[in-house]
C-alpha cells in the first residue's frame, strides 16, 4: 500500500512539471549550385512576358533535422529574390546522414520584354550566404 502511495505522490508531482523540449529553430536554408536535380534554382531559359511560370528552388540537408519552413519573395520587374528558410533541430539532435532535398514550387511572371534574374539566397558553408542566380530571356 505505501508502494502504490508514494507511486501516485511521484506521479502527482511530475503531472505539474513541464516538460521542455528544446525548439526547432527557422534559419536560411541550405543552397547548392550545381547540375539538376542537385541545385537549388531550375528555372526555364525563357518564358513569356505576362505569363506566370514555375520555378523550383530548393534547399538541402538531413531529412530527419531538416523540414523546409516556406520563402520569400522580393520583385522587381527584372528581378526576383527568393530567400528559403528552413526548421532545424535542435544541437544535439541525432540525425541522418543523408542529403535529402527540399523543393518548393514558386510561380513567377515578368511582365518586361528582355532579360530577368531569379536569385535564390539562402546559406552556404558554415553561416555563409549564398546566391543562386539565373538569367532568363523574358519573350
Amino acid at each position: 500500500m505505501r508502494t502504490i502511495a508514494a507511486l501516485s505522490i511521484a506521479v502527482l508531482a511530475l503531472a505539474g512539471c513541464d516538460i521542455v523540449e528544446p525548439e526547432w529553430t527557422v534559419e536560411l536554408g541550405h543552397v547548392i549550385e550545381g547540375d539538376p536535380p542537385m541545385t537549388s534554382l531550375i528555372a526555364p531559359d525563357a518564358v513569356t512576358r505576362g505569363t506566370p511560370f514555375q520555378i523550383t528552388a530548393s534547399t538541402f540537408g538531413s531529412s530527419s533535422c531538416t523540414h523546409a519552413d516556406g520563402f520569400t519573395l522580393g520583385k522587381t520587374p527584372t528581378l526576383a529574390e527568393v530567400r528559403l528558410f528552413d526548421r532545424l533541430a535542435p544541437p544535439g539532435t541525432a540525425c541522418t546522414e543523408d542529403f535529402g532535398s527540399f523543393p518548393r514550387i514558386i510561380t513567377l511572371q515578368f511582365d518586361e520584354v528582355g532579360t530577368a534574374e531569379i536569385r535564390v539566397i539562402g546559406r552556404g558553408d558554415g553561416k555563409a550566404i549564398r546566391v543562386v542566380k539565373k538569367t532568363i530571356t523574358v519573350e
